[in-house]
């Protein structure tokens, strides 16, 4: 199989990265005055389209080839998006100061991880009266000081992230909320905050028109829902409230207030007791779910989720997990989810693929591309063998993209080699986890090179029975074939 070559932009703009040093140093030489050319617009890159300037700008950051000298050029007036997430250690106040004096129709900056300051965020959204999304997310420096101007700026914004920032308080992430750049908000990431059920309906009072709310592995949140009028429907689609301290009754709130919800993330309770087979109940009056997250909530049975499967409810699911739930029946999720693209199964104990080891019970699963079973058990109370449940089960996915099977007992020679040469299963595999399987050696090293054309990752770490002299022969194999794969190992 031949792999298509990359796009002609693509590779255009690997030559223009290539050679950025080059017109840079040229330039410095040419340039008597070091100040004057601090300030110059122009150079190399001015008649770059405003997206080759920010496909540019991400990727010189990835290929480690930016340099803080390049920044008068590739900060340009013509920006309308700009991620500096990738650079963030090139990234400082003066860098911010740049981007708020030339970039007037910005509408999207990523500064995830940036050393900038409060103030400087907040001076950049007043500068910037076109910006809709702003990425904050993990900047150490940012504080409750954000809010000090941030009643003067005149954006609108649409999307917002600060999760990561440990030094917001929740008054001044709900003074921050009170602004009027934030009432037009449509998405909000404020995961790993100290928000606040109060600030939360705060947000939900002011904030019409939000569709989208996660604020994952925050330990104040309960309910934030229950101030809100049972009369009154939310726009929201996508909540996230993983690793919080949600109860039954809040995911009946959620399900009664928000009858357009589309993605639901309640993972990790931080009371497991807090969510059980209720759930399922309030979950029934949901028509379109197309994601759902369960993992960890250990009192939420699957017996009570199979109705909900054999009925039809969850038909519509696009992504599914349920790790850590016990005898979770895999053939019944595959038959009832036809649209399913991804499902996650990692620490489940007692999965159940099939009871006769018979591959017809289950048809071939064509839309499923991500599958993860990582430290996962097969059922040992019926007659099938553990690694027959998993080839059965890998052979009924036909085009999964990404699999990891990472510290599976039933995971070993056999396995792989079968299900790589079946020449009916994973012949688009690009992304292969095998970590901690002790089963594997080079038998199956040399199936999956030999079978696997699109492979563009391999995890093989911890992997006992390898040796160097087996990697060093595969990677060379590889290389031979003119095969870019990224080999994990050790």
């Amino acid at each position: 199989m031949v792999r298509t070559p990359k796009r002609l932009a693509s590779l255009c703009l690997h030559v223009v990265a290539g050679k950025a040093d080059e017109w840079l140093r040229s330039s410095l030489k040419q340039t008597q005055d070091a100040g004057r050319f601090l300030y110059s617009i122009g150079g190399p890159f001015d008649t770059l389209s405003a997206d080759n300037f920010s496909d540019l700008i991400e990727l010189l950051g990835k290929t480690g080839q930016l340099k803080g000298q390049m920044w008068p050029w590739l900060i340009h007036h013509s920006l309308v998006r700009l991620d500096l997430r990738v650079c963030r250690a090139l990234v400082n106040n003066a860098v911010i100061d740049l981007v708020a004096m030339r970039c007037k129709a910005l509408k999207q900056l990523n500064i995830s991880g940036c050393s900038v300051s409060s103030s400087k965020v907040s001076d950049l959204l007043t500068a910037l009266p076109s910006i809709k999304e702003i990425d904050i997310s993990s900047c150490p420096n940012i504080n409750d000081s954000l809010t000090l101007h941030i009643m003067k700026a005149s954006c609108q914004l649409e999307r917002i992230s600060i999760n990561n920032c440990s030094k917001l308080t929740d008054n001044g992430i709900r003074v921050l909320f009170e602004s009027p750049a934030c009432n037009t908000l449509t998405h909000i990431n404020a995961s790993n905050t100290a928000i606040s059920d109060a600030t939360i309906a705060s947000i939900l009072d002011r904030c019409s028109s939000l569709r989208s709310l996660i604020v994952s592995f925050c330990s104040e949140i309960a309910n934030p829902f229950e101030s809100v009028p049972s009369s009154r429907r939310l726009a929201i689609i996508e909540l996230d409230m993983s690793v919080t301290c949600v109860s039954n009754f809040t995911i009946h709130t959620v399900c009664h207030l928000c009858p357009r919800l589309n993605q639901l993330n309640v993972s990790g309770p931080i009371d497991p007791n807090m969510l059980t087979d209720e759930v399922v109940t309030s979950l029934q009056s949901v028509s379109c779910l197309s994601q759902l997250g369960l993992a960890h909530c250990s009192s939420i049975h699957f017996p009570s989720l199979a109705t909900m499967f054999r009925n039809g409810n969850l038909n519509m699911l696009v992504f599914l997990d349920l790790s850590a739930h016990i005898n979770v029946d895999c053939a019944l999720i595959i038959r009832s989810c036809p649209v399913l693209q991804a499902l996650v199964l990692d620490e489940c104990r007692n999965v159940i693929c099939c009871s006769d080891g018979s591959r017809s019970a289950l048809m071939p699963h064509k839309c499923l591309h991500h599958l993860s079973l990582k430290s996962a058990f097969f059922s040992t109370n019926v007659d099938v063998r553990g690694t027959r449940q998993l080839s059965t089960l890998l052979y009924a996915v036909p085009n999964v993209r990404r699999l990891y099977l990472d510290c599976m007992v039933d995971v070993c020679d056999d396995v792989v080699v079968e299900m790589v040469a079946s020449g009916k299963s994973l012949l688009y595999l690009e992304v292969l986890s095998l970590s901690g399987c002790g089963g594997v050696s080079n038998v199956s090293l040399d199936g999956i090179g030999d079978e696997l054309c699109f492979l563009e990752f391999l995890d093989v770490s911890h992997c006992v029975e390898l040796s160097r002299l087996d990697m060093n022969e595969f990677r060379e194999k590889m290389k031979k074939q003119g095969r870019a794969v990224e080999v994990k190992w050790r």
